[in-house]
């Protein structure tokens, strides 16, 4: 299965447009995230990169995903209606 990743992610400012997306697989996409974390420290990668990891339940992702508000996706990519745009494509 593949996922569609944002080489500049919502939160950072990156866009929609098909020169910002790339296809990976799941691990492969845990890994970009993994790396966004430890190269800019935003919590939403890291929360991205442990459910993606299937680590959801790791008391780490609980907390990373409380310093967001509780929130998987940021309010910005749920009002805009950007997660079922993803998932079609």
């Amino acid at each position: 299965m593949k996922h569609i990743h944002h080489i500049i992610p919502r939160h950072m400012g990156g866009t929609d447009d098909p020169s910002n997306l790339v296809e990976l697989t799941v691990t492969e996409h845990a890994q970009a995230h993994r790396k966004l974390y430890e190269h800019h420290g935003k919590h939403e990668d890291k929360v991205a990169w442990l459910m993606l990891s299937g680590q959801a339940k790791d008391p780490e992702f609980v907390y990373s995903r409380a310093v967001l508000g509780g929130r998987t996706q940021g309010k910005r990519n749920a009002e805009s209606g950007h997660m079922q745009r993803v998932q079609k494509m």
